[in-house]
């Protein structure tokens, strides 16, 4: 009985600690970083390069960072000149390139949540959870094509 009474009383320590996790900025972008490790990041060394990655890929190794420039020059011609600026400090390292993916999903969430709080000044623990669902939203299930992902 009392090693129960003990766990609770360190379940609700724990509940208090979080509690306030939605004022202070440092916090929510620890604790949605940790979430979208724990969401997206655990399985990062095992997955390779899918679908359009592969053609980025190819038309950046083949051509250089003009055959991106010309790959995209017809139907999203800036897109272009970001994969020139981004593709020659990546690689094409499977890891590399999910870990990128990974970083501009958590940086896009916390932008999201900073512009929500501007929006909502006093519905901090709202926006808390409508940048938690933001960021775990089953529907984007994209992830995987880390370097479009990244780019978009």
């Amino acid at each position: 009985m009392l090693q129960l009474r003990c766990m609770n009383q360190r379940f609700f320590k724990l509940l208090k600690s979080i509690e306030n996790i939605h004022e202070s900025p440092l916090k929510v972008a620890l604790a949605l970083g940790g979430l979208c490790i724990a969401g997206y990041g655990l399985l990062l060394p095992w997955l390779g390069i899918y679908t359009d990655d592969w053609t980025f890929i190819l038309s950046f190794e083949r051509q250089g960072a003009q055959g991106l420039q010309s790959y995209f020059v017809t139907n999203r011609p800036f897109w272009g000149l970001i994969y020139q600026l981004v593709m020659p400090i990546l690689g094409h390292e499977p890891l590399v390139l999910h870990l990128y993916g990974l970083f501009w999903r958590w940086f896009v969430t916390y932008i999201a949540w900073h512009v929500l709080r501007v929006i909502w000044p006093n519905a901090t623990r709202q926006v808390f959870w409508v940048a938690l669902a933001f960021l775990l939203f089953p529907g984007c299930a994209l992830q995987y094509i880390s370097l479009c992902i990244g780019n978009m």
